[in-house]
């Protein structure tokens, strides 16, 4: 199964996230911009990282845009903002994402930082949920 790994970051820890997981899991690692639907269509699974701002997802435009190319694909959105996943911030951001497209993809939610705050929690042990639904664990 052939896995690709995007990534849209501002403050750096949607990078730092998505390289960690290239580093766990068979995949290749390129920025959004890079990720046209002509590419998304060589991979099985199609892993996106990416900031939350103003209450949506930074990614949300990108995967309306691909949802076509997207669709047939296991698909896995990592939204990554300061608040931590309970966080009704976290709640709202997602629920911004339509409903076809949050039903079809797994969402994970991790900590990211906002300048200096938070910086220590953004840690590689917590990609590991992420690398374990990949690798089927």
């Amino acid at each position: 199964m052939k896995t690709l790994i995007i990534y849209r970051s501002f403050l750096g820890s949607s990078r730092k996230y998505a390289e960690w997981l290239h580093e766990a899991v068979p995949s290749n690692l390129i920025k959004f911009s890079k990720a046209n639907a002509r590419v998304l269509e060589a991979y099985d699974t199609v892993v996106m990282f990416g900031g939350t701002y103003m209450y949506r997802p930074s990614l949300l435009g990108y995967v309306k845009k691909n949802w076509k190319a997207l669709q047939s694909k296991r698909v896995v959105f990592v939204t990554v903002a300061g608040a931590p996943e309970i966080d009704q911030v976290s709640v709202k951001v997602y629920a911004n994402v339509p409903e076809n497209i949050r039903t079809a993809v797994r969402h994970f939610h991790l900590r990211g930082k906002a300048g200096k705050q938070n910086a220590d929690e953004v840690t590689k042990e917590k990609i590991q949920p992420i690398a374990d639904y990949l690798l089927g664990k």
